[in-house]
């Protein structure tokens, strides 16, 4: 049996992400912002979030590709992160 998507459940790992980032729950974060991306692979804020906590965890690489990921699915200040925190 495949995954039904439903962009609430995505919208809810994405949302338990952040609290978990807050609180300083790396992997727990990512986890969830994984999660999320699993279930709508077009969830902006994952990708975001997901792509700048991991520049916080020195993953300069791939959270750019996230970010770079963001702004292909419209998320004009992607770029603006981007030109801030990958040049």
């Amino acid at each position: 049996m495949a995954i039904k998507f439903d962009p609430l459940y995505s919208d809810a790992f994405s949302c338990k992400g952040t609290i978990e980032w807050e609180k300083q729950e790396y992997q727990d974060a990512l986890s969830d912002f994984n999660s999320a991306i699993d279930i709508n692979p077009k969830n902006i804020v994952a990708y975001t979030n997901r792509g700048l906590l991991k520049l916080e965890l020195g993953q300069k690489d791939s959270g750019c590709l996230d970010l770079s990921k963001a702004g292909e699915l419209g998320y004009e200040k992607a770029y603006e992160l981007i030109r801030e925190y990958c040049n």
